[in-house]
């Protein structure tokens, strides 16, 4: 059985790593020469300098940290969507916390599965504007990072809907880098003050950075959608689908050029669903 969420905070910490060497290369001179001065110096704790250097580049470079946190949402959505996608066509449903379940409707009337339709049944929280849930982590060092990130975030983000009024018409990406930016410094600081998370993953200092940025990223656009869906009546994903509030639920409706690629994408050697959660 396959976890979407694991699997999703796994590819978003692994582009949180090369998005935080580009941003280096493009900040200012100090935070890029001090950056080229670690990689300069590479040694056995090399992990750890970098590491630290971008714990203090987002504290002390309100350039760096606001060019991070813009970048942020961007990555995070070019994941999502396609993971999605990816799981329906192999695994013909998907489950993800926050979001709903999305399902691969295939005919097995004939030699050849078809698939008629993608179903989708809305989180219950995709319609309201509230605090998140936990999504279901099976890897005991993720689940370890994303109950306390999460515990920080919730602590630390004022009510959603305060985030609105300050835009002129909020979209699901403003929003997500809004949120982003308030509860990022928090968050990586309660991880490099937290010795005794960073040694129960037993993850390098990096990495435990980067899986803790990726949940930050995963909360701010899930919750950044359901307060975007409160405020307009409808949230179009190009080549994917519209989702469209409808009273106190969201009804899904696909792209064509979705249906198109989880059709021709469909693994046909399983008849019966594979049920994700997550």
């Amino acid at each position: 059985m396959s976890e979407i969420a694991g699997t999703l905070l796994a590819l978003t910490a692994q582009r949180v790593v090369g998005l935080m060497h580009r941003d280096f290369l493009q900040a200012s001179p100090r935070s890029r020469d001090a950056y080229v001065a670690v990689m300069g110096r590479a040694g056995n704790d090399f992990d750890r300098q970098v590491g630290q250097l971008f714990y203090n580049s987002l504290l002390s470079d309100s350039d760096f940290a606001q060019a991070f946190a813009s970048h942020l949402p961007r990555e995070f959505e070019s994941l999502l969507w396609p993971e999605i996608r990816r799981q329906l066509a192999t695994n013909r449903e998907c489950e993800l916390a926050n979001l709903g379940l999305f399902r691969s409707d295939v005919t097995t009337e004939t030699k050849e599965s078809k698939l008629r339709s993608i179903e989708f049944r809305p989180d219950p929280l995709l319609a309201k504007v509230k605090e998140l849930r936990l999504p279901s982590i099976n890897d005991a060092n993720e689940r370890e990072v994303v109950q306390s990130v999460h515990r920080k975030i919730t602590q630390t983000l004022p009510p959603l809907s305060e985030f609105v009024p300050a835009l002129p018409r909020p979209t699901v990406l403003d929003l997500t880098e809004r949120i982003i930016a308030h509860t990022l410094k928090t968050v990586v600081t309660h991880v490099n003050q937290s010795a005794n998370l960073r040694a129960a993953t037993k993850w390098a200092y990096l990495l435990a950075e980067a899986r803790a940025v990726a949940y930050v990223a995963y909360y701010a656009y899930l919750a950044a959608l359901a307060t975007t869906l409160s405020h307009q009546s409808s949230f179009i994903v190009p080549a994917f689908g519209t989702f469209r509030r409808d009273g106190n639920t969201v009804i899904f409706s696909p792209h064509n050029d979705f249906f198109d690629l989880v059709s021709a994408n469909l693994d046909r050697s399983e008849p019966w669903p594979v049920k994700i959660t997550g």
